[in-house]
């Protein structure tokens, strides 16, 4: 059964634990590794550029594999159900988009702060796998809403092996700055394990990294984790500025 927990420190954030459930949860699993050959060196920034002193893990740019007519958010695209239908070729992407378009998440995500009470007018939202391990990988301090989309909700949701083959991996939040990767400021973090089927809501310009993560080199043992990124293309209700 799904469980929700609500946290204000030191960032507002949400935990959903069961998010999907068992045999969706392993339904995801399975097709993620399915997808290893489309794995590639993660990238950062608006140029999409391998920095390995920022980040060091590996990415798949799901949407693009699960596309129509090579469009990979949704962008208020007035053939959304038939484009859904593509999506809908991928456990993942079926799951994230159900539960993006449910109204109860719609009328939990109301009652949150701004800018996350504006989650039922989003009109786009995109998805990225990625894969942590081997020694040591991780991504230093940043925020998420570099993009022109106006990303305002960041989802990450957590799928693994059973039993648990890596280690470390935390996702640490805080209320702090960050200036090229380093954390300034002295602000106060929160560490969060990245637990299987478990997904974290927060503020995409919340302050966040991964701690480093060590695996086998077996690709199935690794630290798997889905960003999926909410925003809004046009003005949000009542002009409000993000």
């Amino acid at each position: 059964m799904r469980a929700i927990r609500v946290f204000q420190k030191p960032v507002f954030h949400i935990v959903i634990d069961n998010c999907f459930g068992k045999k969706i949860n392993r339904d995801i699993f399975e097709h993620i590794t399915s997808l290893k050959d489309q794995f590639e060196i993660a990238k950062i920034g608006r140029n999409k550029k391998v920095i390995e002193k920022y980040r060091t893990n590996i990415n798949c740019y799901i949407d693009l594999l699960y596309s129509k007519n090579g469009y990979s958010v949704r962008d208020g695209r007035k053939d959304w159900q038939d484009h859904k239908k593509h999506r809908a070729r991928s456990p993942l992407l079926r799951a994230i988009d159900t539960m993006i378009e449910a109204e109860w998440t719609k009328d939990m995500m109301d009652s949150a702060p701004f800018p996350l009470c504006k989650f039922r007018h989003a009109n786009t939202w995109s998805a990225q796998i990625s894969r942590y391990g081997n020694e040591g990988q991780f991504y230093t301090w940043h925020t998420d809403n570099f993009e022109d989309d106006r990303r305002f909700v960041t989802m990450v949701y957590y799928v693994h092996s059973i039993p648990k083959r890596f280690q470390g991996g935390e996702l640490c939040l805080t209320n702090g700055l960050h200036s090229q990767g380093k954390l300034i400021g002295q602000g106060e973090i929160t560490e969060l394990e990245p637990c299987n089927d478990r997904m974290l809501i927060f503020n995409s310009r919340t302050v966040h990294c991964v701690k480093p993560t060590r695996s086998s080199d077996k690709f199935r043992e690794g630290r798997f984790s889905v960003n999926i990124w909410v925003g809004k293309k046009g003005p949000l209700p009542e002009d409000s500025q993000l």
